[in-house]
């Protein structure tokens, strides 16, 4: 049987680094990988002989220290490589799950939507919304910084014709309009 190099990490995979990274994500394990890479990257400048004070320094190191820092550099791009494989099944996994997500809040607003309309198509609707909203607003349940006065003056005020009608084809979208507003806050 083969002996495996030291420069190898045969005990860590990507599974490994998945495991002990269980509630972290991908952008967690790509800042573990820029960490890795860095640190072999400072560790390849002790043997490099740069101009730099590392490469300085590297040239002080006997052949045997230089030998171990090349090996320690590769275990790190072993390892980090392991992380970079990690990173990506788990940027997969996230984005899967984000479209899974999506398309699960879409399902549940169209149910919603078909199973429980919204009153306000009708004139009786809109004015049963008024008629609540007024209602619910005496009691103090609904926009109570208005007073029953004041909001019913506000309500006026927006059923009133309007002087111009910007952005509405008709009065009646207008209407609508406002009275959707108004259901929307309610």
């Amino acid at each position: 049987m083969a002996k495996t190099p030291i420069t190898q990490a045969r005990d860590v995979d990507a599974e490994l680094v998945l495991q002990l990274n269980k509630f972290g994500s991908a952008a967690d394990l790509r800042s573990q990988q820029a960490k890795l890479t860095g640190a072999a990257r400072e560790i390849r400048k002790l043997t490099g002989g740069g101009t730099d004070l590392f490469g300085k320094l590297g040239c002080y190191l006997s052949f045997e220290q230089k030998q171990l820092l090349q090996d320690a550099a590769r275990l790190l791009d072993s390892v980090n490589k392991q992380v970079e494989h990690a990173k990506e099944k788990r940027d997969r996994d996230e984005k899967q799950a984000k479209k899974r997500r999506e398309l699960r809040g879409r399902l549940a607003k169209q149910l919603v939507a078909s199973n429980y309309p919204l009153p306000g198509n009708t004139l009786e609707e809109r004015l049963e919304i008024l008629q609540i909203a007024l209602i619910y607003n005496r009691a103090k349940v609904f926009d109570p910084l208005y007073s029953t006065h004041q909001l019913h003056s506000k309500l006026k005020r927006w059923l009133e014709r309007p002087k111009q009608l910007i952005g509405w084809r008709s009065e009646a979208e207008y209407f609508a309009s406002q009275v959707g507003s108004l259901r929307c806050d309610f």
